[in-house]
């Protein structure tokens, strides 16, 4: 969280259009920023050469889950509860208007 806060202010131009699939994300308000020379809004979507832009990202998700009388009792109690964990990391590489290779890496525990 404390990471995330200053990427936001810091970021004072138009917020990026996420979609349910990473792969659909629109960032052409952080291109537009970056073609501005705001240097705090290009975190996504760098250019690294003529035609070719990368983008990474990623995200964790940690969740804390306990249960009182399951099943209103009919099912054993659990002492401790359920810590449940689910990290992703991805890499999206487009050359031109035309080629592109996205991927994706997901993980997902529960002790």
């Amino acid at each position: 969280m404390w990471l995330g806060i200053p990427l936001l202010l810091a970021a004072d131009a138009a917020l990026a259009q996420f979609r349910p699939l990473r792969f659909d994300d629109d960032f052409s308000a952080q291109r537009q920023a970056c073609a501005d020379d705001n240097r705090s809004a290009c975190w996504k979507d760098r250019p690294i050469g003529d035609h070719v832009r990368l983008s990474f990202g990623g995200d964790l998700r940690w969740r804390y889950e306990h249960t009182g009388n399951p099943r209103y009792g009919l099912e054993p109690q659990d002492r401790w509860g359920v810590w449940m964990q689910r990290h992703s990391a991805f890499v999206d590489l487009q050359v031109g208007e035309h080629w592109r290779g996205f991927a994706q890496l997901t993980s997902s525990h529960t002790n």
